[in-house]
């Protein structure tokens, strides 16, 4: 009977833990109800060899659940896939390691990445039309972000932070009741900021 008991009952130890137990309502929402990881996989074209081990769709949540936990960097959201939670999940049995994180997202072109963009505005539509009804409040602002080195579209204009320094200049569009990004244009840095702003009005509505 010992040898019975032994086998029945559930060792509890310290690697079953977990502190990201919040993810698991967000995975079935994202995954069952919005279909994220088909979306992604049938809509978003990247140029990735036969033998890659992880769907984007995989990468992506990677990061998005890593980002609601508070992670910041991509060596950070390696380390919260070490969480055996986490790994299930995402149908993975080992952590993705930082290196697959960049090399991931380096495939992302203009192209690529405003599919994205056009994905998640979808999902995000449907959301609204199902749990948010009535007038909402749209907040449009724009922001600088440097950047360093000879990045794409990267191009020197007004930086209140480091004079010179070459930079971004998106433009974003927020839902005020709840604080979602609605809509946003990837910009160069001398981009002035009310520049299309009525087409980018006019998109926020489709």
């Amino acid at each position: 009977m010992k040898n019975i008991a032994e086998k029945i009952v559930p060792e509890f130890t310290e690697k079953t833990l977990t502190s990201h137990a919040g993810i698991l309502p967000l995975d079935r929402f994202l995954t069952d109800q919005l279909s994220f990881d088909k979306s992604i996989e049938s809509c978003i074209n990247l140029v990735i060899g036969l033998n890659t081990k992880y769907d984007t769709s995989t990468i992506l949540k990677s990061i998005i659940y890593g980002y609601l936990s508070d992670f910041k960097r991509l060596s950070h959201f390696s380390e919260f896939t070490k969480d055996r939670m986490i790994q299930k999940l995402l149908g993975i049995k080992n952590h993705i390691d930082e290196n697959t994180f960049s090399h991931r997202l380096n495939y992302f072109n203009f192209k690529s990445a405003n599919q994205l963009q056009e994905i998640l505005g979808g999902m995000g539509k449907k959301v609204r039309s199902q749990y948010l009804a009535g007038f909402q409040i749209i907040d449009i602002d724009s922001t600088v972000k440097g950047s360093y080195g000879n990045q794409e579209g990267s191009r020197k204009g007004y930086n209140d932070k480091k004079r010179g320094q070459k930079s971004f200049h998106p433009q974003m569009a927020f839902v005020s009741s709840t604080k979602e990004c609605l809509h946003s244009w990837f910009r160069p840095g001398n981009t002035y900021s009310g520049n299309g702003t009525h087409e980018f009005i006019k998109e926020c509505d489709r």
